[in-house]
């Protein structure tokens, strides 16, 4: 590969190099940035993971709860993850379970206390 250049002086230059040399480079060079986008790809996947994982679990946990919740076992669980928007659910989760089981313990109570009274003259 030659280049040729003149300057406004008059000055001439020419640049030769070998075009295998050149063509070598260029696929070093080429199989350097396949080699970095590969491992950004790795990176970015992995994190990826990480970060569906840490969200997903507590929304597992919490779907769990609620179910339990709605069999009638109304104990709070007093679960936190650590994420503002899962920790609020996870909150309004427990206050529910603790008037639910008020209300249980309420409904269990009048029950009693009506038995009683129709079981006395």
């Amino acid at each position: 590969m030659t280049e040729d250049a003149q300057t406004n002086t008059g000055v001439y230059v020419r640049i030769s190099r070998d075009r295998d040399q050149v063509e070598q480079d260029v696929r070093a060079r080429l199989l350097l940035i396949v080699a970095l986008a590969g491992a950004a790809l790795a990176v970015a996947v992995s994190l990826a993971v990480v970060q569906s994982r840490r969200l997903t679990l507590p929304l597992q946990d919490l779907a769990k709860i609620a179910e339990r919740l709605g069999s009638g076992d109304a104990r709070p669980s007093k679960h936190r993850y650590g994420i503002p928007e899962l920790d609020r659910v996870a909150q309004v989760l427990d206050r529910s379970a603790t008037r639910i089981s008020d209300l249980l313990t309420r409904e269990r109570e009048f029950a009693t206390d009506a038995s009683h009274q129709l079981r006395t003259p």
